[in-house]
């Protein structure tokens, strides 16, 4: 019974992990921009996944997760910010509905591709993961830049 205390326990902190980062992006997209804030929040999360082969005691690889929740909250909230910000008005929720469709599927075959990657190599999906943050920070770059809604 312990365990599983101690098992939601540690869900709970690294789900309250990111509160901070959510609060935060709600202040900085406006002051340095949403593009700024995504390419600064990819870059965040491809190092804290990274910083998993320096950690190795539960306690270290809790807080880590803590930390990406943390940086990579940004990511999901600038991306709302921009999908629909690319399409004119009258296609805006069409577009919306189809990317975030897109990425559920992505994420399926994610989840499928990491479980098979973790059966041959474990460094593997770490390596990859960050590599397409980074990745995914560079082409946030070409983006255009919105214009300001005032």
């Amino acid at each position: 019974p312990d365990d599983d205390a101690k098992v939601f326990r540690e869900g709970l902190y690294v789900a309250m992990a990111s509160f901070p980062g959510n609060v935060l992006s709600i202040i900085l997209s406006d002051i340095v921009g949403v593009k700024i804030l995504l390419v600064v929040s990819l870059l965040l999360s491809a190092g804290s996944i990274f910083l998993l082969y320096a950690f190795h005691s539960p306690h270290q690889v809790l807080l880590l997760s803590c930390l990406f929740n943390g940086v990579s909250a940004p990511v999901f909230n600038m991306v709302d910010i921009l999908l629909p910000a690319l399409y004119p008005t009258a296609t805006r929720t069409s577009a919306f509905g189809f990317h975030t469709s897109l990425i559920r599927v992505v994420m399926i075959i994610g989840n499928w591709l990491f479980a098979k990657f973790v059966d041959t190599s474990p460094s593997v999906p770490i390596v990859l993961t960050s590599a397409l943050l980074l990745v995914s920070a560079i082409a946030t770059l070409a983006l255009p830049r919105l214009k300001a809604a005032h």
